[in-house]
C-alpha cells in the first residue's frame, strides 16, 4: 500500500474481500506492506496509525521509496544486483522477505 489516499480507501476493500474468503479457506493469511514511504511526508507518517485501524495485520517492514528501484527496473536486474548502490533497498527487501516467512 503506498501512503495516498486512493490505495488507503483500496486497501478496506481487500480487507474486506480476505475476510469473505477466510471461511473457505481458513489457512488464508494476509499482510499489508507499507511501500514507498517517505519519511518526511505526513501521508508516510501517518500509514500505519490509518492501517491499524482494518482487520488485517500491517508488516513492520516499510519498503521506502528509492531511486535505485526505478533504475534497477530501467536496466532489467534487482536491487541485489546493484552493488553498493542497492544495499539499502536490498536489505529493506531482506527484511520483508524474513518476516513474511516468519509471520503468522
Amino acid at each position: 500500500v503506498q501512503p495516498s489516499p486512493m490505495d488507503l480507501w483500496a486497501t478496506t476493500h481487500i480487507a474486506r474481500v480476505v475476510e469473505r474468503l477466510r471461511p473457505d479457506n481458513p489457512g488464508l493469511r494476509a499482510l499489508i506492506v507499507m511501500s514507498q514511504m517517505e519519511a518526511r511526508t505526513t501521508l508516510s507518517r501517518l500509514m500505519p496509525e490509518a492501517l491499524s485501524e482494518l482487520d488485517l495485520p500491517v508488516a513492520e517492514t516499510a519498503v521506502r521509496r528509492r531511486s535505485i528501484h526505478r533504475h534497477c527496473i530501467l536496466e532489467g536486474r534487482t536491487v541485489f544486483q546493484a552493488g553498493r548502490r542497492g544495499e539499502a533497498a536490498a536489505a529493506e527487501i531482506e527484511a520483508l522477505i524474513a518476516e513474511v516467512f516468519h509471520h503468522g
